[in-house]
């Protein structure tokens, strides 16, 4: 393969890369775009708000039963995501995990527990429950839960109320309708994270852009040298082959090995 052919194909390559950059695609991210619908229907989400430990707190709310509602798949993509939006340093220390099924029955708690014991993309230190709140539901999940609290690979702490979740999290790390303080609109958040995608896919196709014309003068310099002229003497040449040009293409990732066909 010729030089050129060579430049050629690392500008096919780095133009892909580029656009799967800015579409976040990768083997181990989704972006808001794959999780769109059941993060709209605000079955889970991340506040922002963090336990007194510093773990980051994922929410599932009362409002609807996820195990119902949520395939399988639909419930690993959402709790995914939601796990990898906190920062690394905080994805280490672990999920605290609260359920909110005041409004729903045990069963609905019961097979939450057990979806988040089968699968759940991170390290739980806790998961707390607030328990259904009405009196014969009240009574069976403090009966069944004796019998399957060994099933789950987390510890549980069953609440009867608000008040008493607010004695292990701070009110101001909760959110309103978990009797908290800390404001967070749910329809803001994922408008939000759907514009910041958008904002990273203008500035990879503009990074594109900018390689590629990078890109272009290298090649039309070959073909300068081809036909005689000094081009390694040439300033313009120099700034773009040492500074401009690996300054770019690490920006995307691409490798020494990719660097060095320059």
């Amino acid at each position: 393969m010729t030089a050129m052919e060579r430049l050629r194909d690392v500008s096919r390559q780095i133009s892909e890369l580029g656009l799967k950059y800015a579409m976040g695609e990768s083997p181990c991210q989704l972006t808001v775009l794959d999780v769109a619908d059941v993060l709209q229907a605000r079955h889970a989400y991340v506040s922002g708000g963090k336990s007194p430990a510093g773990c980051p707190i994922l929410t599932f709310p009362d409002i609807t039963s996820i195990t119902e509602e949520l395939s399988e798949d639909d419930y690993q993509s959402l709790v995914s995501y939601l796990t990898s939006i906190p920062a690394l340093e905080d994805i280490d220390a672990g999920f605290v995990v609260v359920i909110d099924r005041r409004q729903d029955r045990w069963t609905a708690v019961k097979n939450l527990l057990l979806r988040i014991s089968g699968f759940f993309p991170g390290l739980v230190q806790q998961v707390y429950v607030l328990k259904p709140s009405s009196f014969l539901q009240r009574n069976l999940a403090d009966v069944g839960f004796k019998f399957v609290r060994d099933d789950f690979k987390f510890k549980v702490l069953m609440c009867g109320s608000a008040d008493e979740l607010h004695k292990s999290i701070p009110v101001d790390q909760l959110t309103f309708d978990l009797g908290g303080s800390l404001e967070y609109d749910h329809s803001e958040w994922v408008q939000h994270r759907a514009f910041d995608l958008w904002s990273s896919f203008v500035a990879s196709f503009i990074a594109v852009l900018t390689i590629q014309f990078i890109i272009h003068a290298v090649v039309k310099g070959i073909q300068l040298v081809a036909k005689g002229y000094p081009l390694r003497d040439n300033p313009r040449y120099l700034a773009y082959r040492h500074l401009a040009l690996p300054a770019s293409l690490s920006a995307l990732g691409c490798t020494e090995a990719v660097l060095r066909l320059y």
